[in-house]
């Protein structure tokens, strides 16, 4: 049996990347974003709390927090404890993949 998704991993934050960062904070997951670039912590910080508002009126899974959110430019770092890793780096094609870590 495998175990349920609870981190995830954002990889790159531009507009894709703070979207999904925003939707998987409001369906209750802990989220880790990396993105070396300058400012990029405060823009999707920003991002999130002018999104937040939204999210709310269409509902919030229970633990659903901005608080949740923890931001890195190490990408070794941010995807060290993921269980899903969200790729939207900048010359990738984008993509998901879930970890098995072997539990």
């Amino acid at each position: 049996m495998s175990e349920p998704v609870v981190n995830v991993a954002i990889v790159g934050t531009g507009v894709i990347g703070a979207g999904w960062a925003t939707h998987f904070l409001a369906q209750g997951f802990a989220v880790t974003a990396t993105d070396p670039g300058e400012g990029a912590e405060t823009r999707l910080r920003e991002w999130i709390d002018s999104s937040w508002p939204a999210v709310e009126r269409l509902g919030l899974a229970p633990g659903a927090s901005r608080k949740n959110l923890t931001f890195t430019t190490d990408v070794g770092a941010a995807v060290q404890y993921a269980d899903f890793i969200q790729d939207e780096w900048p010359g990738t094609s984008g993509g998901q993949a879930c970890v098995d870590r072997g539990h």
